[in-house]
């Protein structure tokens, strides 16, 4: 499985399709090689951007070479130029025809031709302006990228100066809305689902939640009509001042935030993989209240290495008579490397009987329970070890003593791995 470019959209299908251990990241056209290491676990930024002349032959040449299946774009450009390929590529590839991406990668072209369909923004021509504020964007961005407010004569003229390919729509004020809508091979939409983009950063919703207004899917049934989508797809609103619905743009792909349909169970880029196999799909959505905000998290990339792991108890594991959820994670993690992990600890009590307390009595490879007065760093027989615990002095006396690595609680992310 392939997400050539696009790693906020990839990771999201990546999540989707959970199922699938052969995830493959390729960094194309405005890709961070620094970025794709960090979320992916297998991740190759050697092939050209999509717009150069060998970019097609190379992306052949990487499915023969890594028995590539499915091919799922994570770009706008990228989708349209393999679209446009599709037939020479030995693989499957997740995406409406070209004819259909050349239409949504152009507002002009989308605009056109969903005019009279459903209501779109009115253009002007730059002499033709009758009211002011109006709004300027690229015909072919993503995101916010390169879209600007113009309050005036002065500031359109400034703007188009530096850009005179910025279309010049008018100004819609209301509320913004993306529709997330899945169709299948026979051409059915099989769901059209909205969501508030209720707090945008950079062009991407990082705070939304369902809605229920009726409008919105009679206008994904008239899109559908009119363009021959398949598979996932979401097009985005905004309320005219007369508080009408405008159609903004439609993305033949997986958004970003879709992951809020996704954890209402209808897992859109899964159900696009099963009808490209030409396999019949239900869909069972929830319906209780949702909302997703999506915070910067950290992620890491070490190059330490261990096969063992010696591991505190008090305010480590157990911190006020709870467990610690990121530390079982790691503890998980840990097993499914087949990397054992050690308890050690100075409490007094029948640990086993403690443990059965919280259900962790058959998680440790051994448990060691200190006698009053021993060093915790005497106990710990591996060398090729790491060791956490929430105490300072514990950490500062086994790393000077063992010359290991040694985390504080707060740590234990950086030695988290979540890539597929």
């Amino acid at each position: 499985m392939v997400f050539p470019c696009g790693s906020e959209i990839g990771l999201e299908i990546q999540r989707a399709l959970s199922w699938n251990k052969h995830f493959i990241l390729i960094g194309a056209s405005g890709s961070d090689p620094n970025h794709g290491p960090f979320v992916f676990k297998h991740y190759f930024d050697g092939l050209p951007f999509h717009n150069e002349p060998d970019f097609i032959e190379k992306v052949k040449d990487f499915v023969d070479a890594h028995a590539i299946d499915v091919i799922f774009p994570a770009n706008d450009s990228v989708q349209l130029q393999l679209a446009r390929h599709a037939d020479e590529l030995d693989c499957l590839l997740i995406s409406p025809p070209a004819e259909t991406c050349e239409v949504c990668r152009s507002k002009a072209l989308t605009y056109h031709k969903l005019s009279g369909i459903v209501r779109v923004p009115q253009v002007y021509d730059r002499a033709a302006v009758v009211q002011f504020p109006v709004f300027l964007k690229p015909d072919k961005g993503q995101g916010s990228e390169g879209v600007h407010l113009a309050r005036n004569q002065a500031e359109l003229d400034f703007y188009i100066s530096r850009n005179p390919d910025l279309l010049i729509l008018e100004n819609l004020p209301g509320e913004e809305y993306t529709v997330d809508c899945f169709t299948d091979r026979h051409g059915v939409l099989r769901g059209a689902y909205p969501r508030a983009r209720a707090r945008i950063k950079r062009g991407i919703s990082v705070r939304t939640y369902p809605v229920e207004i009726p409008a919105i899917q009679t206008l994904a049934e008239h899109i559908n009509q009119a363009l021959d989508l398949r598979g996932g797809w979401f097009f985005q609103l905004k309320e005219a001042s007369d508080g009408e619905l405008v159609l903004m743009e439609i993305g033949p792909r997986i958004a970003g935030s879709m992951g809020l349909t996704r954890n209402l169970g209808v897992n859109i880029p899964l159900l696009s993989v099963y009808d490209r196999l030409d396999m019949e799909v239900g869909i069972q959505k929830l319906e209780h209240n949702l909302v997703m905000e999506r915070a910067l998290t950290n992620r890491f990339k070490s190059d330490l290495e261990y096969r063992h792991v010696y591991l505190d108890l008090d305010d480590t594991l157990i911190v006020d008579s709870q467990v610690n959820p990121m530390l079982m994670a790691f503890i998980f993690q840990c097993r499914n490397r087949e990397i054992p992990v050690h308890l050690i600890t100075r409490n007094p009590a029948d640990i086993h009987e403690l443990l059965r307390g919280y259900g962790l009595d058959s998680l440790f490879d051994r448990i060691i329970q200190m006698e009053p007065g021993e060093k915790k760093a005497d106990r710990i027989i591996h060398r090729d070890a790491i060791f956490i615990d929430d105490s300072y002095q514990e950490r500062a006396d086994v790393a000077e003593a063992l010359q290991i690595p040694c985390f504080d609680v707060d740590a234990v992310e950086s030695l988290m791995d979540d890539r597929r």
